[in-house]
């Protein structure tokens, strides 16, 4: 069972800072094999659009407001629909003085959101790979060179390495 490491597929919106939409599914590996390979697809705004304006969404709120645009704001009825849903939950929290959970500020969360995706099935090895490559704004996020990808897929062909020792060697 040389192969049973297989990340997760993840879609990542990212707001802020460095906004950004990317995803990462399993494909298989080009050729006769049937080894399967994460690849990323990837819209970082910046890289995609450069330094183009973008205006703060104060700005694009009150363009709105000057062009009598309401579908960017609230009704009524939505705010007390909210207020229904929201408020025991609110009071529940406050009642029992639920702290929320920190984490370091540009990390990759707390790690109690990793312990949860533990007990839900998901690999433990995964998360360790994850975390030990640090956010993703500082590393490649698995981008291969052709040549670099030709020689991951060839030893993975040839039962040299598995996908995580692949990915780790790539890192170094």
């Amino acid at each position: 069972k040389k192969h049973q490491y297989l990340p997760r597929n993840e879609l990542v919106i990212r707001l802020q800072p460095n906004e950004s939409v990317y995803m990462r599914t399993n494909v298989k590996a080009p050729g006769l094999m049937t080894q399967p390979v994460q690849n990323e697809l990837d819209l970082t705004y910046k890289t995609r659009y450069g330094n183009v304006d973008n205006p703060s969404a104060y700005s694009r709120l009150i363009l709105e407001v000057l062009r009598g645009n309401q579908g960017a704001f609230v009704r009524k009825d939505e705010l007390h629909r909210a207020w229904e849903i929201f408020t025991p939950l609110l009071q529940e929290l406050e009642q029992k003085k639920v702290k929320p959970v920190t984490y370091e500020y540009g990390g990759r969360g707390p790690k109690e959101a990793d312990e949860l995706a533990t007990r839900v099935g998901y690999d433990p090895a995964t998360l360790k790979l994850r975390l030990k490559a640090g956010p993703r704004d500082n590393r490649q996020g698995g981008q291969y060179t052709e040549q670099e990808f030709a020689a991951y897929v060839d030893k993975l062909q040839k039962e040299e390495v598995t996908p995580a020792e692949a990915d780790a060697e790539h890192k170094k």
